[in-house]
C-alpha cells in the first residue's frame, strides 16, 4: 500500500476461537497483510475476516475471510456485529433474522438471532458438497517419517462450500497424531495442497455417547493466509462431524460438540440441512495503522 490505512476492527469470542473483524474497506489482494498486522497486535486472534454492510434487504452483510475460505464462527460473529451496529434487536422474545454473504460460499448464510448479548444464534450451515475416502500417498522426501510411511486411505474427507475437513476418530491410529502436533500441521499442509482446498480442517473426534455428545479437537490450515491454528472450537468442523455422522447413521442426528474452547450443538439431516447452535461474545475493539 502506498498510503497509510486506518484498520478499525472488532474481536469477537464464539467458543473461544478468537476472531476479529475488520470494518474497514481493504483490497484482496492486502486482506492478508492486514490480519497478519491485527494478529501481531492480539496474539489470541484466530481469524480474520472483513465486512461490509450492504444496506440489501436480502442480503446484509458481506464477509471475506483473509484466506478465502468459508468460516462459521465469523459468519455467526459478522451477524451479531451487524445488529450490533443497526441496534434493531432489543430483547429476548424477538428475533433477528440476518443474511452474510461469506467467502467460500456460492449462497448466502441464514444466520438466526435471539438477542444481543451474543446467544441464542443458530447459523443455517452450507450443505456438505459430499464425502470422500481421503486417500495421500506417502512423500518420498521424508521415507523415515511418520508421514512417509502414512497411508490415509481410510479416512473421511467431508468437503463443505469454502472449506474440507479430514475426520479422525478415537478407534482409528491415527488419532495419537493429535499429541504429535508438528507431524498433524504437517499432514494438514500436505493434503490441503494435495486436495487443492480453501481450508483443511483435521478435526479428532470422540465419541463420548455415540451420536449424542462427542469431544472435538480442531486443526485447521488455511494456505491464502498462511495460518495454522490448533483452534479453540470449530464450526464448520462440527458441522462437517455431524454430516459424516449422520450419514453414517442413516437418520438426523443431534449432536453435542465439546470443543477446547466450549460447547457447540448441531442438528443435521444425512445429507441435508445443518443447524448450528452457537454463541459468540464482543470482547474489544481497536484501531490500527497500516502501511
Amino acid at each position: 500500500m502506498s498510503n497509510l490505512k486506518e484498520l478499525r476492527y472488532s474481536i469477537f469470542d464464539p467458543t473461544g476461537n478468537i476472531t476479529a473483524l475488520v470494518e474497514t474497506d481493504i483490497a484482496a489482494a492486502y486482506r492478508p497483510a492486514a490480519a497478519a498486522a491485527v494478529m501481531e497486535r492480539h496474539p489470541e486472534v484466530e481469524q480474520v475476516g472483513f465486512v461490509q454492510f450492504t444496506g440489501d434487504k436480502d442480503v446484509q452483510v458481506r464477509l471475506n475471510m483473509a484466506g478465502g475460505e468459508f468460516c462459521g464462527n465469523a459468519t455467526m460473529s459478522a451477524a451479531s456485529l451487524f445488529i450490533m451496529r443497526s441496534g434493531d434487536l432489543s430483547g429476548n422474545e424477538k428475533q433477528r433474522t440476518v443474511y452474510v454473504d461469506a467467502s467460500g460460499v456460492d449462497q448466502p448464510v441464514r444466520v438466526d438471532l435471539t438477542n444481543t448479548n451474543g446467544s441464542g444464534i443458530c447459523v443455517h450451515m452450507p450443505q456438505a458438497l459430499g464425502v470422500e475416502e481421503a486417500s495421500l500417498a506417502p512423500d518420498s522426501k521424508e521415507p523415515g517419517s511418520l508421514i512417509g510411511k502414512m497411508l490415509l486411505g481410510s479416512l473421511p474427507l467431508v468437503r463443505l462450500p469454502g472449506i474440507s475437513h479430514l475426520i479422525i476418530e478415537s478407534d482409528s491410529f491415527l488419532y495419537s497424531m493429535k499429541n504429535s502436533k508438528e507431524t498433524a500441521e504437517n499432514i494438514a499442509r500436505l493434503f490441503c495442497d494435495e486436495k487443492k482446498a480453501e481450508g483443511l480442517g483435521i478435526m479428532f473426534l470422540d465419541q463420548i455417547r455415540p451420536y449424542e455428545v462427542c469431544e472435538l479437537t480442531p486443526l485447521v490450515y488455511v494456505p491464502k493466509s498462511n495460518t495454522i491454528f490448533w483452534e479453540h472450537a470449530c464450526a464448520s468442523g462440527a458441522a462437517a462431524c455431524a454430516a459424516e455422522l449422520a450419514r453414517k447413521a442413516g437418520t438426523p442426528v443431534d449432536i453435542t460438540f465439546r470443543q477446547p474452547g466450549g460447547v457447540m450443538r448441531v442438528c443435521c439431516e444425512p445429507g441435508g440441512e445443518i443447524l448450528l447452535y452457537g454463541q459468540t461474545e464482543l470482547t474489544g475493539s481497536g484501531e490500527l495503522t497500516l502501511n
